[in-house]
């Protein structure tokens, strides 16, 4: 095991360093891969340490580049209910593989991603301090209350049954949104979590 952000999750929960057994690594459901820390200084990663875990359900990646390498070890994992890229970069032409991409859930948190090429299906994709242009996966919730909408008519118009809003894109955008037969949820003004902080409009 190289990758010194595993290495410190399972420190974490075994309290040791050099060895892990197979039923130790397959209880670990929740993986992050950082390629810096707190400090700004670079860590060890290698992908190839994914191949240890059959059971991660939670990834993300932060602060990693994006070629084909890293997007292949990614899809080769079937388990997966959300995938985060944080602070990512794509090196290479890898968006045949978000296509691939066999998760519920996708994040995008300020990335250098093309989002207009990212295809697939998802039950929720969320979008933070990420450009907003018009999107070409789908699914039932598009989460953009994290972003900065330059055009309201590319949310309105993707490919999601369910738009998630802050409370100040819907006032700034209301006589549009209450045109569009989307399901529009709002996120409260002191809200950080969808799940436990919306109310409905429209």
């Amino acid at each position: 095991m190289k990758t010194e952000s595993i290495l410190r999750i399972l420190e974490s929960l075994y309290s040791k360093r050099d060895s892990f057994t197979k039923e130790e690594l397959d209880r670990v459901t929740t993986l992050i891969i950082n390629r810096i820390d707190y400090d700004g200084n670079f860590l060890s990663v290698d992908f190839k340490d994914l191949d240890s875990f059959d059971n991660i359900e939670v990834l993300t990646i932060d602060g990693c580049m994006l070629d084909c390498f890293v997007m292949e070890k990614i899809i080769n994992h079937s388990n997966f209910k959300k995938v985060v890229f944080r602070n990512c970069d794509v090196v290479e032409d890898v968006y045949d593989y978000f296509r691939k991409l066999n998760t519920e859930e996708l994040a995008f948190i300020n990335s250098n991603i093309d989002l207009t090429k990212v295809s697939g299906i998802y039950y929720r994709v969320y979008l933070e301090t990420m450009k907003i242009g018009c999107l070409d996966s789908s699914g039932e919730i598009l989460d953009v209350s994290h972003c900065e909408i330059e055009e309201i008519d590319d949310v309105l118009t993707s490919f999601f049954n369910t738009i998630v809003l802050s409370s100040r894109q819907y006032n700034a955008y209301e006589d549009v949104i209450k045109t569009s037969n989307k399901r529009i949820v709002i996120m409260k003004d002191n809200g950080q979590f969808v799940d436990k902080e919306v109310r409905l409009d429209g």
